[in-house]
């Protein structure tokens, strides 16, 4: 938690509250577990990431990419352990982020949560004394309202949740590199800038097939950065899983800091890409795109 602002903090939350649910981790650029340094939990070392790309970088680094510190400086009387209760941990971040969250709780008040307000109303109904907070902190949500019921004397059931809908991972791969870009520095900075580039055009023309209609977001989401590239359409419908997983594979491996070989993404990008000529009209829309091989980043 070094290197903490109030905004820096605003934005972690977010990013873990906001995590994807397709297919999608939250990945440290630079690995918690180092060989010298240890990734912290800070914006600019986490990054959405898919979920296959993350098990297998496993706890590989890149160049200077991600937030990190060397494990000397760490000190014991900061170490969260695993057997520590949520209110000594919360007494630790206290303490160690000091004047940053008592800020940060003054220009963002946090509200109590709906399902803090149900443990609340558990430990006032429970006379026996049988549930404590620590023991229903680790029960689900649906677990809670079962027993607040159950207390009440009522029996439930028939319980129903609107499934969330599942976001674009391009869509995704194009907020995050657009945040780095603009956040981070250096090198890493810049291959992401460009990684936007090449992963908009290529947006552009996954748009146009029927199976991507939400990338037309794309246009309201990145404005004049997106449209130079609206007249960009595949050469060949049949490549459209290919040059989706392998776009996705470059973003990825661009987030967490790897050497981008630009020639490469740009003489890939031509290869699965054409310009629609102004006076040209072309629909792909009758072409079923099912059984198209995914691209694999071993392949020769």
């Amino acid at each position: 938690m070094s290197y903490h602002t109030v905004d820096s903090l605003k934005q972690l939350i977010e990013i873990i509250f906001n995590k994807p649910k397709k297919k999608m981790d939250i990945c440290h650029v630079y690995p918690v577990k180092g060989k010298d340094c240890i990734g912290l939990l800070h914006p600019l070392n986490l990054v959405y990431g898919d979920s296959d790309h993350n098990k297998k970088n496993g706890n590989k680094a890149f160049g200077g990419a991600g937030y990190y510190i060397d494990k000397s400086e760490l000190k014991a009387k900061w170490r969260v352990t695993v057997k520590m209760k949520d209110k000594t941990i919360l007494r630790l971040l206290e303490k160690f982020l000091g004047s940053v969250l008592t800020d940060y709780v003054r220009k963002y008040p946090v509200k109590i949560s709906g399902r803090i307000k149900l443990i609340d109303e558990i430990i006032k109904l429970d006379k026996s004394g049988k549930y404590t907070r620590d023991s229903l902190t680790e029960i689900p949500s649906i677990g809670l309202s079962a027993i607040k019921a159950e207390l009440c004397g009522v029996t439930m059931n028939g319980f129903y949740f609107p499934p969330k809908k599942n976001r674009s991972r391009v869509l995704i791969y194009l907020e995050e590199l657009s945040r780095i870009a603009k956040d981070a520095e250096g090198e890493w900075a810049k291959n992401c800038k460009f990684t936007l580039r090449i992963l908009l055009a290529g947006a552009a023309a996954l748009s146009k097939t029927p199976d991507q209609p939400e990338l037309l977001d794309i246009y309201k989401a990145h404005g004049k950065k997106a449209m130079r590239y609206k007249q960009t359409t595949l050469r060949n419908a049949s490549e459209y899983s290919k040059s989706k997983a392998f776009l996705m594979f470059q973003a990825y491996d661009c987030l967490h800091g790897k050497e981008v070989d630009k020639g490469m993404l740009k003489g890939t990008l031509h290869k699965y890409t054409r310009l629609i000529k102004d006076n040209s009209s072309f629909s792909i829309a009758s072409i079923s795109l099912k059984g198209c091989s995914e691209y694999s980043p071993n392949e020769t």
